[in-house]
C-alpha cells in the first residue's frame, strides 16, 4: 500500500491499475501470498521461518486457547529443554513479525486475526501445490508430534519433580512454570492423536512412566484441578493424594489407555486406587467399561468423598455419565466443589448432562455445594437455557444458599440480565437478603446498570442493608460507576447510610472516584462520619493518593485531625 500511495503521487495512474490488478483477490489469495513471503526468506533467516511454523501449529491446534506467556514458553521449551530458567523466550513482537500479521495479541493471548486463518491451514490437502508450512499445519500426525513433544519435555524438566505438599507449592510452580499446567493436562491428548506413535513420542512417553515419584502425583493433582489456577481455588481443591499414585494410575487417568502399547503394559489385573475417579474425569468410556467388569464401585468416594459420576458431569462428559447411571451410580450423591452432580453439570454449561441427571431422577432442590444449588449454580455462570430446564422441573426460584444466597444475586452480579429477568417472571424476590453481596441489588450496583434499572422498577429496596458494601449506593461509589450512582440517588437513595467494608458510600468513593464524591457532598453526604476500614472518608482518600479528593474534602470541613481505624489520622 506504501508502494502505491507513492505512485499515484507520482501521477502515474497507469501504474496504480497495474498494480491494482495484482491485489489477491479474496482472504485465501492473501494467506497464501503471506505464506509464500514467510516460506521464501533467505537461510539466514532460517529461524523467523520455523517460529512461525512452531507458533502457529499451537495456536491452531491446542485443545485449549494458551495464554501469550504460555506460548512463549511452549515455544522455547520447543527449541531448548536443559532447564527452566535458561529458556529463551521470544517476544510477542518477534512472533507476530514471524507470523505474517496472521496473528493477534488480544486478552493477553496471541490467537488467528480472522476465524478464516484457522479454515485456511486445517482444510485437507489438494493437489494444488502448497508450501511447505501449510502442508505441515494440514498434518494432523506432524502437528499432535509437535505438541505431544513439547508438552512431555515440559514434564521432565524438574518443574514438578519435587513433592508437593501443600497447595502453595503447586501453586507456585504452576504459576512460575506458565506452560507447565497446559502440558500435565494435555500431553496425553497429543499423544493419542499421534496415530502411528512416533518412536521419540514412545520413548518420551516411556521415560515419563518409568520415572515415577512425585511427578505423577503433581500431575494429577493439576488435572483434578482442571482450568482453575487462581491460589484460592488450588487451595479450596488441593488433596495431598493420600494414596499412591502409580504409573497404572496415570494411564487409567489419561488418553494413553487408549493406545494398546500403554494399555498391555501398565494396566494390571488389579485397578488402583480410585482409577474410576481418574478414568471418569478425563471421560474414557473403555476405562471405565474395564473398571466397572473389575469390580470398582460406581458409587465410591475418593479422598475427598466425591463419587466417579460428579467428575463426569462436571468435565462434560455425556456418554462416561450414561455409562455410569446404567450400571447404578447414584445420581443424587453429594460431594465435590459444587455438592453434587446436577450442580456441577449446571455450572458448566453442560445442557445434555443436565437433562439427562434429571430424567434420571437428579433432585433439581438439593442443597451444598459453593453455590448452595442448580438454579444458583446455572445462574452465575449465565447458562440461561439450563436455568429454563431447571426451572420447568420445579427448582425454586427463591431457594436460599450458598455463596449470593440466591440465584437472583448471582444472576445480578455477573450482569445476565435475562436470566434476572426469567426469574423476576417466574416470582424471584426481588428483596430476598443473604449471600456475599446481601441482595441483588447490591450485587447489580458493580457495573451492570440495565440489570439495576429491571431490579428497582420491580420493587427493589434502594437502601437495603447488608452485604460486603452494606448498601447498593456504597457499591456503585466503591466501583466508580456514575451512572448507577445516579440512578440510585435519583431513586431514593440514602447518602449517609451506614455499614458494610467503608461505612458509607463518601468513604467508599473517596478511593478514586472524585466525580462520586462531589455528587455525594452536593447532597449531604456527612464529610466526617466515622466507621469502616479507613475510619472516615479523608483518610481513605489520603491513603490512596487522591490529592484532588483530599483538596476537595478539606474544602467542605473534612476534620484532619479526625481518628480513623488504619492510621490513627490523615497527618
Amino acid at each position: 500500500m506504501e508502494s502505491l500511495c507513492q505512485i499515484s503521487e507520482a501521477g502515474k495512474d497507469s501504474q496504480v491499475e497495474a498494480a491494482l490488478d495484482t491485489l489477491p483477490q479474496g482472504l485465501d489469495e492473501t494467506y497464501t501470498r503471506i505464506v509464500e513471503r514467510i516460506d521464501d526468506q533467505p537461510e539466514y533467516m532460517k529461524y523467523m521461518k520455523e517460529l512461525a511454523l512452531n507458533c502457529l501449529t499451537w495456536v491452531l491446534y491446542a485443545k485449549r486457547p494458551l495464554k501469550t506467556q504460555e506460548l512463549q514458553h511452549a515455544l522455547a521449551i520447543g527449541r531448548t529443554y536443559q532447564n527452566q530458567t535458561d529458556m529463551d523466550v521470544d517476544k510477542v513482537e518477534v512472533i507476530l513479525e514471524a507470523c505474517g500479521n496472521l496473528l493477534t495479541e488480544e486478552n493477553n493471548a496471541i490467537r488467528p486475526v480472522h476465524y478464516s486463518v484457522q479454515e485456511f491451514f486445517t482444510r485437507p490437502l489438494s493437489k494444488i501445490p502448497r508450501r511447505r508450512i501449510q502442508e505441515s499445519l494440514a498434518d494432523p500426525e506432524f502437528v499432535h508430534k509437535t505438541l505431544a513433544s513439547v508438552c512431555l519435555r515440559c514434564i521432565q524438566l524438574g518443574t514438578l519433580s519435587q513433592p508437593c505438599r501443600s497447595s502453595y507449592g503447586l501453586y507456585r510452580r504452576v504459576h512460575n512454570a506458565k506452560f507447565v499446567w497446559y502440558a500435565a493436562q494435555y500431553f496425553d491428548y497429543h499423544v493419542w492423536q499421534c496415530k502411528s506413535l512416533p518412536g521419540d513420542i514412545l520413548e518420551l512417553v516411556e521415560d515419563f512412566l518409568d520415572e515415577g515419584g512425585t511427578r505423577f502425583a503433581a500431575i494429577l493433582q493439576i488435572r483434578n484441578l482442571q482450568d482453575r489456577i487462581w491460589y484460592k481455588n488450588i487451595l479450596m481443591d488441593f488433596d495431598p493424594v493420600s494414596f499412591v499414585v502409580s504409573a497404572s494410575t496415570i494411564v487409567y487417568g489419561t488418553y494413553l489407555f487408549e493406545i494398546d502399547h500403554f494399555r498391555s503394559r501398565w494396566v494390571g489385573l488389579t485397578p488402583p486406587e480410585h482409577a474410576l475417579h481418574q478414568a471418569s474425569s478425563t471421560g474414557l468410556v473403555n476405562a471405565v467399561k474395564r473398571l466397572i467388569e473389575q469390580g470398582c464401585g460406581v458409587n465410591a468416594g475418593d479422598g475427598k468423598g466425591t463419587s466417579p459420576i460428579y467428575y463426569a458431569s462436571a468435565r462434560g462428559h455425556l456418554a462416561t455419565t450414561e455409562l455410569l447411571l446404567s450400571n447404578g451410580a447414584d445420581v443424587n450423591a453429594q460431594g465435590g466443589y459444587y455438592g453434587n452432580a446436577l450442580q456441577a453439570a449446571s455450572q458448566g454449561g453442560h445442557d445434555k448432562i443436565v437433562e439427562l441427571l434429571l430424567r434420571n431422577g437428579a433432585d433439581v432442590n438439593a442443597q451444598g455445594g459453593l453455590y448452595g444449588n442448580a438454579l444458583q449454580a446455572a445462574s452465575q455462570g449465565g447458562h440461561d437455557k439450563i436455568v429454563e430446564l431447571l426451572l420447568r422441573n420445579g427448582a425454586d426460584v427463591n431457594a436460599q444458599g450458598g455463596r449470593y444466597g440466591n440465584a437472583l444475586q448471582a444472576a445480578s452480579l455477573q450482569g445476565h440480565d435475562k436470566i434476572v429477568e426469567l426469574l423476576l417472571s417466574k416470582g424471584a424476590d426481588v428483596n430476598a437478603q443473604g449471600g456475599y453481596y446481601g441482595n441483588a441489588l447490591q450485587a447489580a450496583s458493580q457495573g451492570h446498570d440495565k440489570i439495576v434499572e429491571l431490579l428497582l422498577r420491580n420493587g427493589a429496596d434502594v437502601n437495603a442493608q447488608g452485604g460486603k458494601y452494606g448498601n447498593a449506593l456504597q457499591a456503585a461509589s466503591q466501583g466508580g460507576h456514575d451512572k448507577i450512582f445516579e440512578l440510585l440517588l435519583s431513586n431514593g437513595a440514602d447518602v449517609n447510610a451506614q455499614g458494610g467494608k467503608y461505612g458509607n458510600a463518601l468513604q467508599a468513593a473517596s478511593q478514586g472516584h472524585d466525580k462520586i464524591v462531589e455528587l455525594l457532598l452536593s447532597n449531604g453526604a456527612d464529610v466526617n462520619a466515622q466507621g469502616g476500614f479507613y475510619g472516615n472518608a479523608l483518610q481513605a482518600a489520603w491513603q490512596g493518593g487522591h490529592n484532588k479528593i483530599v483538596k476537595l474534602l478539606l474544602s467542605k470541613g473534612a476534620n484532619v485531625n479526625a481518628q480513623g481505624r488504619k492510621y490513627g489520622n490523615a497527618l
